[in-house]
């Protein structure tokens, strides 16, 4: 009977060491980027071209730098129409948790092309 004790104690607490282990290392991470993008308009610019305006807001747990915005231009196909990346901010520009910085992006399409986007930020952690 003693034997089976054993046994069954034996996973329970290898179950136990996993999880604690696993819990230690999730503390350890480094800090984790996270953005968003928010206010998001496209309009036509002055000459019928797209003027897309937005804000990128740092919602990481630590301080970003080098934020660069990629967006794609649809039809109303589906078809991607243009694909275009552009650094928002100043090379020794540090964004702090809870922070914004605006963008804006001019392409050349005409507006009435353009009937969606799709808008990703990214960046480095600050060092």
């Amino acid at each position: 009977m003693t034997n089976s004790i054993i046994k069954v104690l034996i996973p329970v607490l290898t179950a136990m060491t996993i999880f604690t282990s696993a819990e230690v290392l999730a503390q350890e991470q480094p800090n984790t980027i996270n953005l968003e993008t928010s206010q998001v308009e496209l309009i036509a610019g002055p000459t019928n071209n797209v003027e897309l305006e937005g804000q990128v807001v740092n919602n990481s747990t630590g301080g970003v730098d080098d934020i660069k915005v990629n967006v794609q231009f649809y039809d109303s196909n589906g078809q991607l129409l243009l694909e275009t990346s552009r650094f928002i901010t100043q090379p020794s520009q540090t964004l702090q948790p809870g922070e914004s910085v605006p963008f804006t992006i001019l392409e050349t399409l005409g507006h009435d092309q353009v009937d969606k986007h799709v808008v990703i930020a990214e960046a480095d952690a600050a060092t």
